[in-house]
């Protein structure tokens, strides 16, 4: 192997690293305010006890779309899929073995619905299988953006690649 492709390798490999630590940095400052936002935010109504539940899925997402409003939509739907975009699109990057699509589905369903029992105990929120629902789709989505990202960014490097490498 030549000098040249053993340095490419050593700078792919450092720039993947740090990438890998800047992510993790990111994931752990997004569920930290993840955490924030579902059990502590007094914007989102966690200043007092409020214990409810929903088990029936698609109900609470027909009524917000039958009758709240387009603020609600935004708010209820809109928010709880953004709310797991980050986990989706940072967790492969973090963890190379997450970069499957189930598993990212599987760890989304698990975080989003330890959430749900978690405020349903405490008493901090509305426990809602739409939520769980919606949270899921923000994680998919969030995976399949990571993916089109970072293939986008591949294929940049390969045509300044061969572009440097013709100009010679």
């Amino acid at each position: 192997m030549s000098y040249n492709k053993q340095k490419k390798i050593i700078i792919r490999e450092k720039g993947g690293l740090i990438i890998q630590l800047l992510s993790g940095t990111a994931l752990a400052a997004y569920l930290s305010l993840l955490l924030y936002l579902t059990f502590l935010s007094p914007h989102f109504g966690r200043n007092g006890f409020h214990r409810g539940i929903n088990i029936v899925p698609f109900k609470s997402i027909a009524e917000t779309v039958a009758g709240l409003g387009v603020q609600s939509i935004i708010i209820d739907l809109l928010g709880n899929i953004a709310a797991f975009l980050p986990l989706g699109f940072l967790l492969p990057r973090v963890f190379p073995s997450m970069g499957r699509v189930k598993r990212i589905l599987i760890v989304a369903f698990i975080t989003s619905l330890s959430i749900e029992i978690v405020q349903y105990i405490s008493g901090v929120g509305f426990s809602d299988i739409d939520d769980v629902l919606l949270n899921i789709t923000g994680g998919v989505l969030g995976y399949r953006f990571h993916f089109c990202f970072f293939a986008l960014i591949r294929n940049r490097l390969r045509r300044n690649t061969r572009v440097k490498d013709t100009n010679k």
